[in-house]
């Protein structure tokens, strides 16, 4: 009922639809070229139906104001996607490839899924929250509007606002919604991904006060937001490919399908195209490069394609342990920290655990990495050590300035006792290692 009742009070920013896009205040986009030179190509060829649907979302696009005629010298192709929740090809896109190529890209952080993550700790009820057609929210310079010409078979346009399928449009984009978020002091319990917005609180009365000072500020700034897609003071919700609870993270089970139903890889485009869909969840996976290893190894210059039973055993390997569900703890600066790590000839790994509120031990993240020719000739010593820098420096951004113990299973490493020793890559090493607070067993 707080919700229906919180609703109605801000209907007035949830669209009516994709064309029923705000505009945000004292924010335009900017779009810098490299070279002064036009780019213009002839309209494609499509089906009737294709051209129909294209010219009646043209119509659209006029009469919102999102696009007008144009005398311009760019002209980029026009054509239709699929588009998933409408079950047909209705997505217009714009070609913008040639005109990509001589953009100047705007450099723009975008924050990680880990980082995200640990801002949620101890969080129990969730919103998700999905901007209205968001970058063509965002007004477009007037001097600008002219690059982003586009022909189809019936006419020239060009957009007024920030059109997708341009390369800078996330960055921008991006940069936007942070400074709003950051200017209406709200990045304590809300974070996002480009147009991808997030609440997190610790109780529902909090989660209510924190959903209104976001909606002011979303009603302030003239954005609108599609009720469709959106999700209110959920205790789970899906964000950025995972599924987020209380202190759990898990990836999203239509992800794991695809990975699940994935046939043995035939050429090396296909073995790109596994490594593509798996790397997006190394972190739930024990030693994955040094598992991954037989079928990194086919992508290598000079490799004939020879898919033999180590690549199988590894291919099968990684779908078992992804498709078992796995479930990772959300780092918690507070929580007691535990790294245990391994080396061997074929690489080095290593497990951050912590100790929950329920005194169970859970993992948190796995890091692996394979050896290069002149490490893996090195001794025992120094690739146990390496174990140990290099999972401290891949998870430097929660470990520094807490303390922790590392686990190994080489005795001379305990303490770091091995001053007396003449190697100059173990002493760097040391010498890293030094700026944190661990003890070693």
């Amino acid at each position: 009922m707080k919700i229906s009742e919180l609703l109605n009070d801000y209907k007035h920013i949830f669209a009516k639809d994709k064309y029923d896009v705000g505009r945000v205040k004292n924010y335009e986009a900017f779009i810098d070229l490299q070279v002064d030179k036009y780019c213009s190509k002839r309209p494609y060829r499509c089906s009737l139906d294709d051209k129909e649907e294209i010219e009646k979302q043209i119509g659209q696009l006029l009469k919102n104001e999102l696009i007008e005629e144009s005398y311009s010298p760019f002209a980029a192709p026009v054509t239709l996607a699929f588009k998933r929740d409408e079950g047909k090809k209705s997505r217009l896109c714009i070609d913008f490839r040639d005109l990509n190529k001589i953009i100047i890209p705007q450099p723009q952080p975008f924050p990680l899924i880990e980082d995200l993550m640990v801002k949620t700790i101890n969080c129990k009820y969730f919103t998700t929250l999905d901007i209205n057609s968001a970058f063509w929210s965002v007004p477009l310079n007037i001097s600008d509007r002219e690059k982003t010409g586009f022909v189809t078979q019936e006419g020239h346009f060009h957009w007024t606002c920030l059109p997708f399928g341009l390369k800078t449009s996330p960055a921008i984009f991006q940069r936007i919604l942070t400074n709003i978020i950051r200017k209406h002091n709200l990045s304590n319990f809300v974070m996002n991904y480009i147009d991808d917005i997030m609440v997190f609180s610790k109780t529902f009365n909090e989660h209510m006060e924190h959903l209104s000072q976001l909606l002011d500020a979303i009603a302030e700034e003239g954005f609108r937001l599609k009720l469709t897609k959106c999700k209110f003071a959920a205790q789970s919700v899906r964000f950025l490919g995972h599924i987020v609870k209380n202190n759990t993270i898990t990836p999203l089970k239509d992800n794991l399908r695809s990975i699940a139903g994935f046939a043995a890889p035939q050429n090396k485009k296909q073995i790109r195209q596994f490594l593509g869909k798996v790397n997006f969840y190394n972190k739930y996976i024990p030693n994955a490069t040094i598992i991954l290893d037989p079928i990194h190894n086919l992508l290598r210059k000079n490799i004939s394609f020879d898919w033999s039973d180590d690549c199988e055993n590894a291919f099968q390997t990684i779908k078992n342990h992804l498709c078992s569900a796995p479930i990772l703890a959300i780092f918690d600066r507070e929580a007691p920290t535990f790294i245990y790590t391994d080396a061997s000839i074929k690489g080095i790994g290593a497990i951050l655990k912590q100790t929950q509120k329920c005194g169970e031990m859970k993992p948190v993240a796995f890091f692996s990495k394979k050896l290069n020719d002149s490490q893996k000739k090195k001794k025992a010593i120094f690739l146990e050590c390496l174990a140990i820098k290099e999972s401290l420096k891949f998870w430097q951004h929660w470990l520094i300035g807490s303390s922790f113990t590392i686990y190994t299973d080489h005795k001379p490493l305990e303490n770091l006792n091995i001053k007396n020793r003449t190697d100059d890559e173990l002493g760097d090493m040391i010498h890293y290692l030094s700026q944190y607070n661990f003890v070693i067993k």
